[in-house]
């Protein structure tokens, strides 16, 4: 675990990021949904480092918890 939270959470953005360039799919991050909000910053990054094919393939997904859908609205 890094000293500043923040590094954590790019670096697993950045993870998730190079899995969908690596695999052209969307990790299963179900076991996320049930504290989703724990999750925001991850998602917030990725959003904000993905390109925006990538960022469309993930938000819509059925499914995803409101708090991340809501990070899609707000950015449009």
């Amino acid at each position: 675990r890094f000293s500043h939270d923040s590094f954590e959470e790019y670096f697993c953005s950045q993870r998730i990021i190079t899995l969908i360039e690596e695999t052209n799919e969307i990790p299963d991050l179900h076991v996320w949904y049930r504290k989703a909000d724990d999750f925001v910053d991850i998602v917030r990054y990725f959003q904000e480092s993905a390109p925006s094919e990538m960022t469309s393939k993930f938000f819509s997904q059925p499914g995803l918890p409101a708090v991340w859908t809501t990070l899609a609205t707000l950015r449009k």
